[in-house]
């Protein structure tokens, strides 16, 4: 990759001058350093054919060890990949303006660098690898991911009265708040592992589904249940496909836009993926955390884009509403500047030793 391809693929990420001027030197960087020449070419194959999450912690110390300016390396390594993003949207007939609003979050990740380290740079890869491999489209004011339906659960809706009733999948385990034991493959700061957990216990026959508990509203309710076959068909099963919903930040939540952006995905890819199925929108994400009904006003815009969906159950994550809110993974609450009404309210909660929880929703489509 050549400076003159990095400025051509900026007309469609239209990053400001400064910041370009930043890549282009970190990449005349790279060209100057036989051993930064070779991390690229490590860094392509960890990323693009191993599939990794995130480049390896000795590549970004090798990396770091030998930038001079600003470390623009990982975004260097996803740009290698624009020319197929091109040939992508030229095969599927996908409008310019879709590739323009999509990958606007090339942005918007180095803005969050900058907030975030107060320097400049680019790190954001695990998110960004999703835009460069074609799997996610902005379509108005939110973002999309066709997948497999990812909820440990199985929604069935009565054929009369069309209550929904949500039945965990069997041997997912509860803290005693009624939330998901978390399990991630990295380790979270001040993450409580000395907890009782109870698990679900599904059984199914010809006629009829038995299940100790069921999950409300992001929650886990305890009691025996029984679902007839007879009366309830299941509208949304673990082989299932969904559209994956995300939010971009730095603009405001407004419910009306997050309308129409389901009802452009819906358009978007019955137009151009006629051969795709799917059967809800899901979304899992910090913005629906049934806490916010205690500590946020009833007009709030998350609020009223929580409502939107039917929640189905959560995990409770308070590093991520570091992140997201504070934009920090210390944990350490005296040092959180709080600027605005959400980050006094997620403050407050947590200064009272209180959780918050990443929490699925869903909507059904039609």
């Amino acid at each position: 990759m050549h400076r003159i391809d990095i400025v051509k693929i900026n007309e469609y990420l239209q990053i400001d001058d400064f910041n370009l001027n930043l890549i282009l030197k970190c990449l005349d960087e790279i060209h100057q350093l036989p051993i930064l020449q070779e991390q690229l070419l490590i860094a392509k194959h960890q990323i693009f054919m191993e599939n990794q999450f995130d480049l390896s912690d000795e590549l970004k110390a090798i990396v770091e060890n030998n930038l001079q300016g600003a470390n623009f390396f990982p975004l260097i390594v996803l740009l290698e990949k624009f020319d197929d993003v091109l040939k992508f949207y030229s095969k599927h007939n996908l409008p310019k303006e879709i590739l323009h609003h999509t990958f606007s979050d090339v942005n918007l990740w180095i803005r969050n660098y900058k907030e975030r380290y107060q320097k400049d740079g680019f790190e954001e890869i695990r998110w960004l690898k999703n835009h460069f491999k074609n799997e996610i489209f902005r379509l108005g004011r939110l973002q999309f991911i066709y997948k497999k339906n990812y909820l440990k659960a199985r929604v069935y809706k009565h054929k009369m009265t069309k209550e929904l009733l949500i039945v965990p999948h069997d041997q997912v385990e509860f803290d005693d708040e009624g939330f998901v034991k978390f399990t991630f493959p990295i380790a979270v700061p001040g993450l409580d592992t000395n907890i009782a957990y109870f698990s679900s216990e599904v059984t199914e026959s010809e006629t009829v589904i038995n299940s100790n508990c069921l999950l409300n509203n992001g929650t886990m309710m305890q009691g025996n249940v029984i679902i007839t076959k007879a009366d309830y068909e299941c509208i949304l099963d673990e082989n299932d496909y969904v559209l994956d919903v995300h939010v971009p930040g730095y603009e405001p939540l407004d419910t009306l836009k997050c309308k129409q952006s389901f009802e452009q995905a819906v358009q978007f890819y019955n137009t151009y993926f006629s051969e795709y199925s799917y059967k809800a929108f899901v979304c899992d994400s910090w913005l629906h955390t049934p806490h916010f009904k205690e500590i946020l006003d009833a007009d709030s815009n998350i609020r009223k884009f929580s409502s939107l969906f039917t929640l189905v159950s959560g995990v409770a994550l308070n590093y991520a509403f570091l992140f997201f809110v504070f934009g920090t993974s210390d944990p350490d609450l005296d040092k959180l500047v709080r600027k605005s009404s959400l980050q006094e309210a997620v403050y407050n909660h947590l200064q009272s030793n209180k959780n918050l929880c990443v929490t699925s929703g869903l909507i059904m489509i039609e």
